[in-house]
């Protein structure tokens, strides 16, 4: 028996249902190659790991992450925000990785080595070019590698130790701080700067892309809606190991996370009758 969905329904909680068993699908092709090459007993040294180190709960983070979205309050003119926390520790909000030095030198100075690139639309760096790591974040966990997407501020980088975010918790549950300001504190991508070895660092690429208001995102679509051909982003965040090579730019293959949420919004917006304002933008074609 088919359910009708009324248009109060959770469609962010639907779209994340989704990209959910996307993320799954490719993590388990994924493993088939890995296991599929390791058969073939090619020497060890011509071996590569995989190009997305997940480790622990970092996969579903990077699904809550993928449906992004954390407007905030930072300035959407700029690329990204730098807001220092009581206590120590700071929050770096990424409206885009289009100011790619500017991100670096920010992170240098939270003491994060890194390398960003800001590519083209419908463009990625080509892989692999470093190798992958995991580095332990202040809440005991592990992050290696993830794909955040989505409008306005998609990536939210909260810098800070164990013992500051023990600090925030603590605030939180004796009811300081609102959820708002815990989730503020800590961002969706959460870097301890003292966890990380000699050699490692942060690679951040990403790209300009279609999507709708972030209310459209959240809500679903409930009335004619215009989708900006560059109004969100589609970023890779990684840990690296050792010598990052140069990002040489080649076009990204179809199937991005970005992609996937913008055809649930239509199929969405079929389904209640809704038509996009600019469809051509929203298809994630590219026009060029």
């Amino acid at each position: 028996m088919t359910q009708q969905r009324r248009p109060d329904d959770n469609f962010e909680e639907r779209l994340l249902t989704r990209l959910k068993a996307e993320v799954a699908e490719r993590g388990a092709a994924a493993a088939r190659l890995e296991a599929e090459e390791a058969s073939t007993a090619a020497p060890a040294w011509r071996r590569r790991a995989p190009r997305l180190a997940f480790a622990g709960g970092t996969a579903v983070a990077a699904l809550a992450t993928a449906i992004a979205i954390n407007a905030g309050s930072g300035d959407g003119s700029k690329a990204f925000a730098v807001e220092t926390q009581d206590g120590g520790g700071m929050t770096i909000r990424v409206n885009s990785p289009e100011d790619a030095p500017g991100l670096e030198a920010a992170l240098e100075e939270a003491g994060i080595p890194s390398q960003i690139n800001w590519l083209a639309a419908g463009m990625t760096c080509r892989e692999p070019r470093f190798e992958p790591s995991t580095v332990e974040t202040a809440m005991g966990g592990r992050i290696g590698g993830m794909t955040l997407a989505g409008p306005g501020a998609a990536m939210t980088i909260g810098v800070l130790t164990e013992d500051q975010y023990r600090e925030i918790s603590e605030q939180y549950r004796r009811g300081e701080i609102s959820a708002d300001e815990f989730h503020d504190s800590t961002g969706n991508v959460t870097l301890d700067p003292t966890a990380f070895g000699p050699d490692q660092s942060v690679v951040i690429s990403g790209a300009p892309g279609p999507s709708p208001d972030l209310d459209v995102v959240i809500n679903g679509p409930t009335a004619p809606y215009s989708v900006d051909p560059e109004g969100g982003y589609e970023a890779s965040f990684a840990v690296a190991e050792g010598p990052v090579g140069q990002c040489e730019p080649v076009k990204a293959p179809p199937g991005g996370s970005l992609e996937e949420m913008n055809r649930a919004i239509e199929e969405e917006a079929a389904e209640r009758g809704i038509k996009p304002i600019n469809p051509a933008a929203s298809s994630g074609e590219d026009g060029g």
